[in-house]
């Protein structure tokens, strides 16, 4: 890992920069949809669906190139179903 990979800042900057990115997509599906060109709003939601998914997560654990945050066990282990 670099320094930039725990500097919250830094993490905080890319998250931001990917988050513009994905929000012009979804723009762009938008306008698409509403000229309907349906395969090309189609093509713009998969691009935004695959930046969202792969860099900002939805959850407690992002995997990506610059931000790596890993749930700690304990807290997987509390939450789990005792058989």
């Amino acid at each position: 890992m670099t320094d930039y990979d725990r500097d919250p800042e830094a993490i905080a900057w890319a998250r931001a920069k990917v988050q513009r990115e994905v929000d012009k997509l979804r723009g762009w599906e938008r306008t698409a949809a509403e000229r309907g060109n349906a395969e090309q709003s189609m093509q713009w939601r998969k691009m935004a669906n695959l930046l969202q998914m792969r860099f900002l997560g939805t959850g407690n654990c992002v995997i990506a190139a610059f931000d790596e945050r890993l749930p700690e066990y304990k807290a997987i282990r509390d939450r789990a179903v005792k058989a």
